[in-house]
This record gives structure tokens, sequence and C-alpha cells, in this order.
């Protein structure tokens, strides 16, 4: 039992890395919004830079997380696709108390995340698209009516 919970502490240990790291992107997309919205390209840019940087380590995290995983399911004896968070908190019983609090908090992180990034998808998109009718505006033939070929430009707040 005590390697099982040697284990369950490194994961713990890597959950509560992943932890900050939901804080630390959704911090990153709120920026990111921002800069959108303010048209400050080179935020734009620095910001998404910190993301990618953030989204890289996810996946040193990730790795690091497999063989976890994996040595928690040779010691319960199952096979590691079974395994779930819920899974080795219910298997680990009083003792998995701790692993539990934490894929809460990392549920709702995540989904802070996950609705933040569709924000920003949203918010880019809208200026995309405004940006895409003011060129078609400009560019349109001067004897032609933009607005019956083009669409007419709206004033939208995001």
């Amino acid at each position: 039992m005590s390697h099982l919970l040697a284990e369950r502490n490194r994961l713990e240990a890597n959950l509560r890395e992943e932890l900050t790291s939901q804080s630390d992107l959704l911090d990153l997309l709120r920026r990111q919004e921002a800069a959108v919205v303010a048209r400050t390209p080179d935020d734009l840019v620095a910001v998404t830079s910190r993301i990618e940087s953030v989204l890289s380590a996810a996946a040193a995290r990730r790795l690091r997380r497999e063989p976890i995983l994996r040595k928690v399911a040779e010691l319960m004896q199952v096979a590691p696709s079974s395994l779930t968070l819920r899974s080795i908190a219910e298997r680990l019983g009083e003792e998995g108390t701790r692993l539990r609090a934490l894929r809460e908090e990392l549920r709702e992180a995540t989904s802070r995340v996950v609705r933040q990034n569709r924000r920003v998808a949203a918010v880019v998109g809208l200026h995309r698209r405004l940006n895409q009718e003011v060129l078609e505006l400009v560019l349109a033939e001067e004897d032609s009516n933009p607005f019956e070929r083009t669409g007419a430009l709206v004033d939208a707040e995001v």
C-alpha cells in the first residue's frame, strides 16, 4: 500500500501543476481577448507566444503523468486504460480524498478555460468578418453599389 500512496502523491503533485497551468492559461486567454479587442498586435503576439509555451508544458506534464498512471494501474492490478481520476480516488477510499478534490478543481478550471477559449475564438472571428467587410467595401468598384455586392457593414459591440 505504501508504494500506491507514493504514486498517489506523485499524481497529486502532477495534478496541482496542471491546476496552476490551467489558471495561468485562463489569465493568458483573458489577456489575449483584451489584446484582440484593443487591437494591439504586439501584445497579441506576446501573449500568444506565452500560450504556446503553457501548452507545450502541458504536453510535458502529460508525458510525466503517463508512467505514474501505469504504475498505479499495476499496483491496483487493473488495466491502465480502465483508470480515471475518479476510479483511482474511489479505489483508494479515504486515501483518495485529496485526489477527489483536485479532480473537481481541475474540472472546474478546465471548464473555465474552454469557455474563455471559445470567447476568444468568437471575438477573433468577429474581427475577421468585420475586416473582410471593410476590405470588400474599400476594394469595390467605384461605379457599383458595394452594399448590393458585399452586404452592409454594421456597428457591432463585443
